[in-house]
């Protein structure tokens, strides 16, 4: 009887060898297949977070529009009157002599200041009671210009505007909030005119590396011997600020960083969210006593380490579709 034998070639299951090999296979598909599902998470989110900024953006740009249609005429003449006499009752002493143009530029800002605060200190139209945590701060009142308030005649919007993902109440104070798709409060700069120009010195280049990450569409580089159209405040181009607080030696005590922003620099508001690694790169909006960190102006933390600030979605650059 003759016996059958297995081929030498033949044998029963796989090396130990092969068996590392096809693990190390599965493992490395699982991974691309968990960063391409991350990827498309994070897109998503930004997507959608870019899309709730610019619906708040075209909102806020509403009523900016009416702000300025109200003031002028008659209107406007009897509120410079009035500021030119608040002026002189400034204690300590009063601010004399101020020009009738100047008073007009100072009407505007402090209307919109309040009108458009990021800060409840700013408005006497809310109660900062119950306390908020102040990084919610700016993203609160957003929300209440929007759809609490009415300004200038244009009325809130109807709370069904936003949906559950784009409003909460992040610190449970029982004031909604926007925030952006990883559920963080949107940041609110009125004047980031310390992103433009982060020393306060117009005498320095404006920061454009820093600033073209948050804000497309920046005034154009000066040609030799020109100035730099970001070395000026839109609503005073002919630097009457400036000049005031040269010509009236206690009118610095009225227009400052403190007051209202950075004199002589490019400003339009700024709506941030931090994006994917939460971290925005700029103070935050209510710290400003410490001049070195004006977060009510975006001041930037760095100049010179921008990664915080290039995953930034805002309703001004190039990942939101601003302009």
């Amino acid at each position: 009887m003759t016996m059958c034998r297995k081929p030498a070639w033949k044998r029963d299951g796989f090396t130990l060898l092969e068996l590392m090999m096809v693990i190390t296979i599965i493992g490395f598909l699982a991974a691309m297949a968990a960063a391409v599902v991350t990827n498309l998470v994070t897109t998503a989110r930004e997507e959608a977070t870019a899309a709730t900024i610019l619906k708040i953006h075209e909102m806020l740009n509403q009523r900016i529009v009416a702000f300025e249609k109200t003031l002028k005429g008659s209107y406007l003449e009897k509120l410079v009157e009035q500021e030119l006499e608040r002026l002189e009752q400034v204690p300590s002493p009063g601010i004399y002599g101020v020009r009738p143009k100047v008073a007009e530029i100072l009407v505007r800002k402090r209307l919109f200041k309040t009108n458009f605060p990021q800060r409840y200190s700013e408005t006497d139209r809310i109660a900062a009671e119950p306390a908020s945590d102040p990084v919610t701060e700016s993203a609160e009142l957003l929300y209440f210009i929007l759809a609490e308030a009415e300004v200038f005649g244009v009325s809130p919007v109807d709370s069904e505007a936003f949906t559950t993902s784009e409003v909460t109440d992040t610190d449970n104070d029982g004031r909604l909030e926007f925030v952006d798709a990883w559920g963080k409060p949107l940041r609110f700069y009125r004047w980031p005119t310390r992103l433009i120009n982060p020393d306060a010195d117009i005498a320095t280049s404006p920061a454009r590396l820093v600033a073209d990450l948050l804000i497309k569409g920046l005034p154009a580089e000066p040609a030799a011997g020109q100035g730099d159209a970001l070395n000026r405040d839109s609503d005073d181009l002919l630097s009457l600020l400036q000049s005031e607080t040269d010509r009236i030696a206690n009118f610095a005590d009225e227009f400052n960083e403190d007051n209202y922003h950075t004199i002589d620099t490019y400003h339009v508001p700024l709506i941030v969210s931090a994006g994917p690694d939460g971290q925005p790169g700029l103070y935050e909006p209510y710290e400003s006593a410490d001049p070195n960190k004006r977060g009510t102006l975006a001041m930037p933390i760095s100049t010179t380490d921008l990664d915080a600030l290039t995953d930034n979605i805002t309703n001004r650059n190039r990942r939101a579709g601003g302009n």
